[in-house]
């Protein structure tokens, strides 16, 4: 009954904030955080680390806009906007038994697993939201001169939210452990590197995919290899092996045949 209880809760709630078309980061937020109070002591609350890490950039974001930190932040929040559409629809499609992308699935397997430290399952929603869904969510997004400008404002932001992520995102024992200061430090360190790399090579894949130079087989291939590898990191200290994971390839035969079908 209460798997039952929580499909429907979960559906009722996903399928209304899809369907309503949240237009702003202020619902994003308000969303994320229903959403977190919904998942608690489910086989799903290991989503709450991603879904925390995604409000507390919103809310920083939110505040450096108020601030004038942005040249057109109309374009960035249409763009947050666009990327949560992609996040809640996954996961929409998921706990109604449709198919979602792979990386995805991959991200909402491993948080039913209560094993699973929290920082793996926010790598894992990390890749998915980023090395998949930030390349179409660039490619529906309209983008003048200062886009990626403020593009890339956002890294600085991220930076400046490492510390308040790690803190609210970290399992129990690797705050308060005798090493907690070395290993959070290691972690913002990881966290910042691998954010802005992937954020920079979203972009970079973003234009070949408009020059339909990649296509989505690729993109989903390359986001569900590097799932996979980050599946196999049993220690903290072997996330560093994330960042040898290769690129997308260009103008190899997946392309042309993704580009066909």
């Amino acid at each position: 009954m209460a798997r039952w209880r929580f499909f429907m809760q979960t559906y009722n709630f996903l399928f209304k904030s899809y369907r309503d078309n949240i237009n702003t980061i202020d619902g994003i937020i308000e969303a994320s955080e229903s959403l977190n109070q919904e998942i608690e002591n489910t086989d799903l609350s290991g989503l709450s680390s991603f879904n925390k890490t995604f409000i507390i950039i919103l809310k920083n974001i939110k505040k450096k806009a108020l601030s004038g930190a942005f040249i057109e932040f109309s374009q960035i929040e249409y763009f947050f906007v666009r990327s949560a559409d992609y996040y809640f629809y996954s996961l929409k499609n998921y706990v109604t038994g449709l198919k979602c992308s792979r990386p995805w699935k991959i991200f909402f397997d491993k948080c039913k697993k209560s094993t699973s430290p929290s920082f793996i399952n926010l790598i894992l929603g990390m890749n998915a939201h980023i090395n998949s869904d930030y390349i179409y969510t660039l490619n529906d997004v309209h983008k003048d001169g200062s886009f990626l400008t403020d593009y890339e404002k956002v890294n600085d932001i991220i930076s400046e939210s490492i510390n308040e992520i790690v803190l609210q995102t970290a399992d129990k024992d690797i705050i308060e452990n005798d090493y907690s200061k070395k290993t959070n430090i290691s972690y913002s360190l990881f966290f910042n590197i691998i954010v802005k790399r992937w954020r920079a090579e979203a972009w970079k894949n973003y234009l070949n995919y408009k020059k339909k130079l990649i296509g989505e087989k690729d993109i989903e291939s390359s986001a569900e290899n590097t799932a996979m590898n980050i599946c196999h990191i049993t220690h903290f200290s072997n996330l560093w092996e994330v960042l040898k994971l290769p690129k997308i390839k260009i103008f190899n035969n997946s392309i042309r045949s993704s580009q066909v079908s």
